[in-house]
């Protein structure tokens, strides 16, 4: 599955500071993703963020229904960001690793 859905801000806008980090939860479609060390995140640019994840509740069939995100402090958030998913190939750096967006 390939989906774009950017995680913007919902005044438009960053706030100028990220003093305690941001949570948020997100929901995947079964068998989108099979473990929570699969994603991660990036901002407006592309570029990667330290984010934690965990899982919040996974499909019958053991994929990942939905998870836990969090981004650290900063005091320049980016304007928005995106979550990725890598299958495990890509992880172990192994040959014809595949990544795609999925919000």
């Amino acid at each position: 599955m390939t989906q774009h859905a950017p995680i913007t801000w919902l005044d438009g806008a960053p706030p100028a500071a990220l003093s305690g980090g941001t949570t948020w939860g997100m929901p995947f479609a079964r068998g989108t993703v099979t473990q929570v060390s699969e994603l991660s995140v990036v901002d407006a640019r592309g570029c990667h963020v330290d984010a934690q994840t965990w899982p919040l509740a996974t499909w019958p069939d053991g994929s990942l229904k939905w998870a836990g995100i969090a981004l650290g402090a900063t005091g320049n958030p980016a304007s928005a960001y995106s979550v990725t998913s890598s299958d495990k190939q890509a992880h172990d750096g192994g040959p014809g690793s595949r990544r795609r967006t999925i919000a």
